[in-house]
Order: C-alpha cells, then sequence, then structure tokens
C-alpha cells in the first residue's frame, strides 16, 4: 500500500472512526503490559490504550505515518507520552528485546503480507516477543464472495464509497471517496484505487489524490490452520467489536490468539517424529 501518500489523508479520514478502539483498550488493560501495536500508523489506536493507563509500543516501516504520531506524541500530557514508545520497523522482521503481553494488528495489517514466507516470518516474530500467557489479536476482514463473483467478468466499476466522505479539517471543503477494486482470485488479492475528491461549495471539484491498495485476503479456516502451523492457537473469534460471533461475509474477523502450550507442542512433534518414522520406514522397503 501507498502508506507515504495515505499519511496526508488517513487522519481526516478516520477522525470519527472509534468502532475499535475501546476494543483494543479492553484488551490492553487485561493482558500484561506493555503492549505492541504493528503497523501503528499514525497512532490512532495506540494513543488511545496510552491515554487509558496501557504502556505500549508502536512499529511502522513508514516514515511519514510515524512522523504524524511523533507530532501528536509530543501534544500529549507528559504522564501519557511516558507510556508510548514509537519505533521504525518491519513487522515481517523485528527484534525489540521486550516480552510483550499483548501483540495487535487492529486494521486489516496482516493483510498487507502478500506472500506466504512473510506471513510467517511475521507470525515467529509475533512468537518470540510474546508472553507465554499473552494474547495476539489480529483484524480482517470476511472476503465477501457475492462481490468477488460479481467481479469475476474483469470489470472494475468505480463505486462511491459513502461511509469514506468526511470534511477537511483546513479548507472546510467536503472530500467524497470512490474506489474500484479487482479481485483477483487465484493469488486471493485485492487490488484498489481509491480516489479522493475534494469539492468547494460550489460544487467544484478543487483536488483529487488517489491512493492504492493491494491486500490479500484470508478464508476463515485458512487462517485457523496459518496460526495453528506458526505455534497459536485460536483462543477466540470475534465478528465485530462487541464480540458478536462472525456474521455475513464482508464483516469482521477478529482472531484472539494465544501461544501453543508445552503439551501442545510436545504432541506436534511426536506426531511429527511419527510421521518421519513412517517415511523412513518405507523408503527402506
Amino acid at each position: 500500500m501507498d502508506y507515504q501518500a495515505y499519511s496526508h489523508i488517513y487522519d481526516d479520514e478516520y477522525r470519527d472512526y472509534t468502532d475499535d478502539a475501546q476494543f483494543y483498550v479492553r484488551w490492553g488493560r487485561r493482558c500484561n503490559p506493555p503492549a505492541l501495536e504493528l503497523g501503528c500508523g499514525t497512532g490512532r489506536i495506540l494513543f488511545a490504550l496510552a491515554q487509558a493507563g496501557c504502556p505500549v509500543w508502536g512499529l511502522d516501516m513508514c516514515g511519514p505515518m510515524l512522523d504524524k504520531a511523533r507530532a501528536k506524541l509530543a501534544e500529549l500530557p507528559a504522564d501519557v507520552a511516558r507510556r508510548v514508545k514509537l519505533l521504525e520497523g518491519d513487522m515481517r522482521e523485528f527484534d525489540l528485546d521486550q516480552e510483550f503481553g499483548l501483540i495487535y494488528l487492529p486494521f486489516r495489517e496482516f493483510m498487507h503480507l502478500h506472500h506466504e514466507e512473510d506471513q510467517l516470518n511475521c507470525l515467529d516474530s509475533i512468537h518470540r516477543h510474546l508472553s507465554p500467557n499473552g494474547r495476539l489479536i489480529i483484524n480482517l476482514y470476511d472476503i465477501d464472495m457475492i462481490a468477488l463473483v460479481q467481479r469475476n467478468d474483469n470489470t472494475v466499476p468505480l463505486i462511491r464509497q459513502h461511509g469514506g466522505d468526511y470534511t477537511d479539517p483546513i479548507t472546510g471543503h467536503k472530500v467524497y471517496l470512490s474506489s474500484a477494486t479487482n479481485y483477483v482470485h487465484r493469488t486471493q488479492m485485492m487490488q484498489e484505487e481509491r480516489f479522493y475528491d475534494r469539492v468547494d461549495p460550489s460544487g467544484a471539484v478543487v483536488d483529487r489524490r488517489m491512493v492504492t491498495i493491494s491486500q490479500r485476503w484470508f478464508f476463515r479456516w485458512e487462517m485457523h490452520h496459518l496460526l495453528h502451523r506458526a505455534n497459536f492457537r485460536v483462543h477466540e473469534l470475534f465478528g465485530g467489536y462487541d464480540r458478536q460471533p462472525v456474521g455475513e461475509m464482508g464483516g469482521e474477523m477478529i482472531f484472539i490468539a494465544r501461544p501453543a502450550t508445552e503439551k501442545e507442542l510436545v504432541f506436534e512433534v511426536d506426531w511429527l517424529q511419527n510421521k518421519l518414522a513412517r517415511l523412513r520406514a518405507a523408503r527402506k522397503r
């Protein structure tokens, strides 16, 4: 995703979006400190945890997004700012020399990892930093199969995204969001072009910006297996921030995972050793 271009838009677009913040605040209070947010961006959720009394670290690889976060950090009260640590880095491979009770990817960040190797490297880095009793939270969306089938004829219509409209805080102009999304089912990739049209009071478009987004979608049980392979176990799965079950296609999938226990890992090792012994025996025949 072109986050450098998005850094100038993100805060304005999501200024009034608060559906998810308290969900992560509650988990931040439940788990042993500190928490770690991967893909923290400009700090929309991270600062909500800090203001609620939770020590939290934020990791992001986009310099302009972190610059926005640092500017916000400088304006916070000293007692809140002391709870925050911002770091530039890649969530696919990081070494922070710190154990966390909660590590979370709150807003589709994991979907920016397009390849299996990157996904497993990220989960391995998380596993090395998560305390044995800690929790990993990954937010995805459940792909809308109807939309996927409807777009299978290679047409990519431009659609108005009314929920993404916002008011430019500097000019007072309305900004209207439209998007064109192409679904590539062979690779489970979604490629989206988002167009932001700033319109003056006369109705004239005075500025247009485009942001490109590439995300890989995950099916529910695919994610179960991926987490299991990375030595996690799904503890809970929600379809929204009110802890409701997974519902209609196109909705939220919020995975709460824990590290596998020693007993579970021993079982896995025994199972693999048995498979290896059978394979070796078959080769000798």
